[in-house]
C-alpha cells in the first residue's frame, strides 16, 4: 500500500480508539481510509456499521472516492458524512422529538438575516450551529435514540479531529 511503518501500525491496530497525530499532508486521511478498509475486509465490521466524519463536502467526497477504489461496491454502505450532513440525517429521522416539522430547512446566519429583512417567517428554519446543538440535545435527552445510533455506528472515524469544536466533540463523545 505504500505506507510507512507508523502508518501501517495505525492501519493494523486493533485498538477501538486511535488518535493519529501528524502534520498536514502527512497521510492521515490515507491512513483513516485504509484502516476502515482493513477493518471491513477483515470481517470485523460491516460497512454499514462504519461512520466516517469529516468537515467539508469535498473531503467527504474524496474519502468516498478513496474507499470506492479500495472496496468497490461495499463502500456504498459506509456512512460518510460531514458533521452537518450527519446531524441533518439524524434530525430528519427524529424531527418531532426536537420540535421541528418534517420539512425543516437549514440556513446560514447570513441567509437567516436576509430572510428576516424580507420579513418572512423563520419557523422551521435552523442555523448550521443549531443543527449540531439540536442533535446533541436530542441524543442527550433520548437514550433510546442514542442507543440506536450507537448500535448503527459501531466504528466511528473522524478526519481532522484536531479541528473539532466543543459541540462537535460532544456529538462524537455521545456516539462513541
Amino acid at each position: 500500500y505504500g505506507l510507512d511503518k507508523y502508518q501501517q501500525a495505525a492501519v493494523d491496530s486493533s485498538s477501538c480508539q486511535l488518535l493519529i497525530v501528524a502534520g498536514p499532508g502527512s497521510g492521515k486521511t490515507t491512513v483513516l481510509t485504509r484502516r476502515i478498509c482493513s477493518m471491513i475486509l477483515s470481517g470485523k465490521f460491516k460497512p454499514e456499521n462504519c461512520l466516517a466524519i469529516t468537515f467539508t463536502k469535498r473531503a467527504a467526497n474524496e474519502m468516498r472516492e478513496r474507499l470506492a477504489k479500495l472496496l468497490s461496491d461495499k463502500s456504498n454502505l459506509i456512512n460518510i458524512h460531514t458533521f452537518h450532513s450527519l446531524c441533518f440525517e439524524i434530525l430528519k429521522e427524529n424531527y418531532e422529538k426536537v420540535g421541528l416539522d418534517e420539512n425543516f430547512r437549514v440556513m446560514s446566519e447570513q441567509e437567516m438575516l436576509l430572510y428576516k429583512d424580507k420579513d418572512l417567517a423563520c419557523e422551521n428554519i435552523i442555523s448550521f450551529d443549531e443543527l449540531i446543538n439540536l442533535t446533541v440535545q436530542l441524543l442527550d435527552s433520548y437514550p433510546e435514540v442514542l442507543c440506536g445510533y450507537r448500535d448503527k455506528f459501531k466504528y466511528v472515524s473522524v478526519d481532522e479531529y484536531q479541528d473539532i469544536d466543543e459541540n462537535q466533540y460532544k456529538l462524537i463523545r455521545l456516539l462513541v
